[in-house]
């Protein structure tokens, strides 16, 4: 029991640690919508639309507005979480990695596409019945970039540690 405790303790000193545990379980609210509390129609859900148009987004804001925007706007409360635990550590992870400036700015890029996207949603849907297509359009090319981004990052990062010769922690 003992050495258990100071396991945990030793654990809990790595913040990395206590914050990818905050991150995994954002991430595991948001992919249940808090285990089903949220009333979201997942057809409805524009976050995870790859290809979005200024009729596709405006039809979803409508269809939110419709179905219950308070449930969205919640569940973006637990996304923007969620971004401030997710991309610093994918910015972490990639600076560790990789030399070089350029991987750490493509997490930071990922992350700040992920919060204007969110943010065009949620004015969208707060606004609603007015229309800004400006907003539409940024999210056409948010959503995309947020979903590249986080890919680049993380196929180099597990080619990179499938090619590393040296196990990793050990110089």
């Amino acid at each position: 029991m003992e050495k258990n405790l100071r396991e945990l303790k030793a654990f809990l000193r790595h913040p990395l640690a206590i914050r990818s545990l905050i991150a995994g379980f954002l991430y595991l609210l948001m992919l249940t919508r808090v285990f089903g509390l949220l009333d979201i129609e997942p057809s409805f859900l524009l976050d995870v639309t790859l290809k979005i148009n200024p009729d596709l987004f405006f039809d979803r804001i409508a269809k939110q507005v419709a179905y219950g925007r308070d449930n969205y706007l919640l569940f973006h409360l637990i996304d923007y979480l969620f971004i401030i635990f997710f991309y610093p550590l994918l910015r972490i992870l990639a600076s560790r990695l990789f030399s070089g400036k350029v991987w750490p700015i493509i997490a930071v890029v990922a992350g700040v596409a992920d919060l204007l996207e969110n943010l065009c949603i949620d004015i969208s849907l707060l606004l609603y019945p007015q229309q800004i297509s400006g907003f539409a359009l940024m999210v056409s090319w948010l959503i995309p970039l947020k979903f590249l981004s986080i890919s680049i990052v993380l196929v180099t990062a597990i080619i990179w540690l499938l090619l590393r010769k040296k196990p990793l922690g050990r110089s």
